[in-house]
């Protein structure tokens, strides 16, 4: 499995706390699913603060269309699909912040006249105390800000150091030569 870069992301920050810890994989078998029966399946992060869920796959042994999937999560509806064959056997790729004030429900429907087989996986990284959890969410909304930026940044502050400290040892401020163009 290749973790998408923003888990790759989340598992490098330098965080002073527990940190995050690559938590595993679940792996859900249902043998015999009985005809035109849905069960109820809730996650929430156990004993951990919050979990993050971004990855996801169904079995290749499934029949297609047999089952109706809705995942839903502080009410609102996040995926609502049959499980055709185009979802069986590939990655499906997913970004589920789960913490116990807001666990998420899958609700899986069998819609046929027969028994059937389901098997589901997800894997999921731990995000261990709130401090973490803050860092973490930070640290995600601030990927907006891109590496152009930041370097831009650390130039802007050199120049202005370099500025300050020329003003600093001459003790007046001294017109600078252009840097181009035309004078």
């Amino acid at each position: 499995m290749i973790f998408p870069y923003i888990i790759q992301y989340i598992l490098t920050l330098d965080i002073p706390t527990a940190g995050v810890i690559f938590g595993g994989v679940n792996q859900e078998i249902i043998q015999t699913f009985p005809p035109q029966t849905t069960i109820t399946l809730v996650t929430d992060p156990g004993d951990d603060y919050a979990q993050i869920i971004f990855f996801g796959a169904l079995g290749t042994a499934m029949v297609p269309n047999a089952f109706y999937v809705i995942l839903e999560q502080a009410g609102a509806r996040q995926m609502e699909a049959f499980l055709g064959s185009y979802m069986l056997g590939q990655d499906l790729t997913w970004l589920i912040v789960i913490t116990r004030a807001q666990p998420t429900r899958t609700m899986i429907t069998n819609v046929t006249n027969l028994n059937q087989y389901y098997e589901g996986y997800t894997a999921f990284v731990r995000i261990v105390d709130k401090k973490t959890f803050d860092i973490v969410k930070e640290a995600l909304l601030r990927l907006g800000t891109s590496a152009k930026l930041e370097q831009a940044a650390v130039q802007s502050k050199a120049l202005l150091d370099t500025m300050v400290a020329a003003e600093l040892e001459t003790g007046q401020l001294q017109p600078r030569a252009p840097i181009g163009g035309r004078v």
